[in-house]
């Protein structure tokens, strides 16, 4: 059985130079782990061949599996499916870094009885209010996705998923069904101007009585200020995301910004590299910025 990591990027450099970042902080802790990049040609020039043979695996993503009038995230991420590389698959969000060895995180994924994992932050029925089902009313998600009455809703925030590819090919086939079935713009709350893919993984959940939940929280977003050291939280979360938008007022607090570019420069000089994607470089090209 093969497992490893998938990240992605497409649409802007920034996105390619975040991919690079966070294989980079991977690999500090443990070369071993197999790190798959899933790109968008336009960008992958922006790397050089040095920086590209970090990553054990290359698969091009089509423009048309991220384009259509414009870049749109959901339009890949709900068809993930067909670029996952190992039987199983952890996959994050390249904005960010680690913290800490991400073995023992898919060592405990693996082990727990389910085959997509992710971080559900609210769950709840159809009178319910549910903690971070933030794109859209029950009652648009209830009537859209043709949800039952006693169906509960897990509100997910996909920054990493745990996918293993042999045991949820149905799910990713309704999943990419519904969104290309897609739904009316003007009554939910786009991400960045498109449809936000946790709208659609939540209730396509719902639809077939899936619940992602599990215990572990591998994310630190940083859009509150931890009572914790910089130790601490390297010791407690395995990633540290640069959550949100990237100019005027941010998601993620400026103290984890200007981190993530300080433990960045030690990475890059345990392994010999330049740290030449500062957080700038990826901060002004996050999708938010374009809506």
């Amino acid at each position: 059985m093969t497992k490893g990591i998938l990240l992605s990027a497409f649409g802007r450099k920034g996105y390619a130079y975040a991919a690079f970042n966070m294989c980079v902080s991977i690999k500090n802790f443990n070369k071993d782990i197999k790190v798959a990049f899933a790109f968008d040609k336009e960008i992958f020039k922006y790397l050089s061949p040095e920086k590209i043979a970090l990553f054990d695996e290359l698969i091009e993503i089509p423009k048309e599996q991220f384009y259509t009038n414009r870049i749109d995230p959901a339009l890949y991420k709900t068809a993930i499916y067909n670029y996952l590389p190992y039987d199983e698959n952890l996959i994050l969000d390249v904005d960010g870094c680690a913290l800490q060895d991400l073995q023992p995180l898919i060592d405990k994924l693996s082990q727990i009885d389910k085959p997509i994992q992710t971080e559900v932050m609210g769950i709840g029925g159809k009178f319910d209010e549910i903690r971070y089902s933030i794109w859209a009313s029950n009652a648009v998600i209830w009537e859209r996705f043709n949800l039952n009455d006693d169906a509960i809703l897990p509100a997910i925030q996909s920054s990493f998923m745990y996918i293993k590819k042999n045991e949820c090919k149905e799910y990713f086939e309704k999943l990419e069904a519904n969104y290309k079935e897609g739904i009316e713009l003007d009554k939910i709350v786009t991400w960045g101007g498109t449809i936000p893919d946790e709208l659609f993984y939540s209730a396509t959940f719902a639809q077939m009585g899936i619940d992602p939940t599990i215990d572990i929280k591998p994310i630190f977003f940083g859009n509150y200020y931890a009572p914790e050291s910089y130790t601490e939280l390297g010791e407690k979360f395995y990633v540290l995301s640069l959550y949100g938008n990237g100019i005027g007022r941010k998601e993620t607090k400026q103290r984890y910004i200007d981190y993530y570019d300080r433990i960045m420069r030690v990475y890059c000089s345990n392994q010999g590299i330049a740290h030449d994607y500062k957080v700038p470089y990826i901060m002004t090209d996050k999708h938010l910025n374009f809506k």
